[in-house]
């Protein structure tokens, strides 16, 4: 028996004693066998592809459908809107400014969805 051969069936021996070490060892493993690292990254710009449009289609339409309401514009602002963190305290100074430019925000929003949800 080999040097190489002996050395893994040591350390085989001491990954079946300790569970916890072989169960690592066993996902690291079959992360890498599925190529998980690329599709990770798919997810991730598919995500982020088709979360920013919706964004931008959900600020647009606050900003037309409650352009004259302050009261429900403040109370929109303040909930789920207000807990994005950075971008909801923008989302919520330049929600007015996005009346004046709403078909730019409608076309590039449903563009950008389209295109992000198709995955290409």
């Amino acid at each position: 028996m080999n040097i190489i051969e002996s050395t893994i069936r040591r350390i085989d021996g001491l990954q079946q004693r300790h569970t916890s070490s072989a169960f690592l060892f066993g996902v690291v493993k079959k992360f890498g066998d599925d190529n998980a690292g690329n599709l990770t990254i798919q997810i991730t710009y598919t995500m982020f592809v088709t979360i920013f449009p919706l964004l931008l289609l959900l600020v647009t339409i606050l900003g037309i459908v409650l352009a004259d309401n302050p009261s429900d514009r403040s109370r929109v602002l303040n909930s789920a809107l207000g807990q994005f963190p950075i971008i909801g305290q923008q989302l919520g100074h330049n929600l007015h400014a996005i009346k004046r430019s709403s078909a730019f925000g409608l076309v590039f929003g449903v563009g950008g969805l389209v295109y992000g949800s198709t995955g290409r």
